[in-house]
């Protein structure tokens, strides 16, 4: 039998769950938030302070997404049954780097 996301209770204990979970959790609330901060930007609402409020938020998420990548990294080395999946779930955390590179130069070059 296959695992999927729909019978991972079978195959992987709570604590292995939790950590497989968390980059997503964090990776889309990062993408969720900046996007959000971005799309208000690019409307041009007139709300001087929202390019500062960025910046924080940029400033906030890159903390946490690297405290969370160095956690799980040593996670995947205390739990080495389980390396493969934990790492293939911490490059999540990953994705957004180019995402607000993409976001801070449309924001630069309008």
């Amino acid at each position: 039998m296959e695992i999927t996301e729909s019978n991972y209770e079978i195959y992987y204990p709570d604590t292995i769950l939790k950590i497989i979970r968390a980059p997503a959790w964090i990776a889309g609330m990062s993408f969720g938030i900046g996007t959000l901060l971005f799309v208000l930007q690019i409307m041009d609402l007139g709300f001087s302070d929202l390019m500062l409020i960025g910046f924080v938020f940029v400033i906030i998420a890159l903390i946490i997404n690297l405290t969370a990548l160095g956690v799980l990294l040593l996670l995947a080395y205390i739990y080495s049954d389980y390396r493969e999946k934990i790492l293939i779930h911490t490059s999540l955390l990953l994705i957004n780097i180019p995402i607000a590179i993409l976001y801070l130069f449309i924001l630069f070059n309008s």
